[in-house]
């Protein structure tokens, strides 16, 4: 798929030999409560770890970051949990950081063989 403009449903994908349903910034920004422009920015700041997943990494006008679907359910589940509202207070970053990179780890893990360790996003490629 050469020219991916709106992907707005979750795609499917087979990483690791395992299918796993991937879905864009929106709908993390969403799950959060959020939007992606929000959620860029804690990308910035390291709050959040990047997108892990790629598609047409090298150009700009087409590029998606995409999130497994998991991981999304799980972080929403994370601000519910913890009562983080409107507003994430600065008092609050270290623990939210903390615990979106421990969410991270257990959704991400089991998709890679052992013996390879994430170090930025993987690009995807589309059939």
């Amino acid at each position: 798929m050469d020219h991916v403009k709106n992907l707005r449903h979750p795609i499917t994908a087979q990483i690791g030999g395992q299918t796993v349903e991937l879905v864009t910034i929106g709908t993390l920004a969403h799950a959060l409560g959020r939007t992606t422009w929000c959620v860029k920015y804690w990308e910035r700041l390291g709050l959040l770890p990047p997108a892990p997943f790629i598609i047409n990494m090298c150009d700009s006008r087409t590029r998606r970051r995409l999130y497994p679907a998991d991981l999304v359910a799980q972080a929403g589940r994370l601000m519910e949990h913890e009562g983080w509202g409107r507003r994430l207070e600065r008092d609050d970053w270290q623990n939210f950081a903390t615990k979106m990179a421990a969410t991270y780890g257990d959704v991400l893990a089991p998709l890679f063989p052992e013996g390879i360790t994430q170090t930025g996003p993987f690009e995807i490629e589309l059939i």
